[in-house]
């Protein structure tokens, strides 16, 4: 992929706590943070590669306009909506299902200060975004653009 979105997939492991004895949470904490951040860039890049390819190179304004498009709280607002998931084959919904969780568990480490984390939960959350980024790059380039309009555009009512 050659992406922000991978680049934070390969420090997330590199944050994990490694020395013995119990690890500070603040060092657990941080360690979660990029496995969601990787599979936002990794959409973002996907939706700006779908939506704003220009042969032979990148219209970059455009480019950089549509990766930029992408907002969290609205996606996460649309990848619960089960009317829309439906409309997608297995591996996108599964990829959906991997942002949320990451999403909140990301949430959980920022936001609730009375939530235990271990190394083995920042572990799992650099593997799911690992397993998430591999299902977008899977997922048929039909199914991804229409992922990214689905997550850039508005959804009028009626629609979807």
């Amino acid at each position: 992929m050659g992406s922000l979105g991978t680049s934070l997939l390969e420090t997330a492991p590199r944050l994990v706590p490694t020395d013995r004895g119990r690890p500070r949470q603040t060092d657990v904490r941080r360690a979660i943070s990029p496995a969601d951040y990787a599979v936002f860039h990794a959409l973002a890049k996907s939706n700006a590669d779908c939506l704003a390819y220009a042969s032979p190179g990148r219209l970059e304004r455009a480019w950089v306009q549509a990766y930029r498009s992408l907002e969290h709280g609205a996606l996460t607002d649309k990848a619960r909506q089960n009317r829309i998931r439906c409309l997608f084959p297995d591996e996108i919904q599964r990829f959906l299902n991997l942002f949320l969780e990451l999403r909140d568990l990301r949430h959980l480490a920022d936001y609730d200060p009375t939530r235990r984390f271990t190394v083995a939960d920042a572990e799992a959350a650099y593997k799911k975004a690992e397993e998430a980024m591999a299902l977008l790059d899977r997922a048929g380039k039909q199914h991804r653009r229409a992922l990214a309009v689905l997550c850039l555009l508005l959804v009028r009512k009626g629609l979807a």
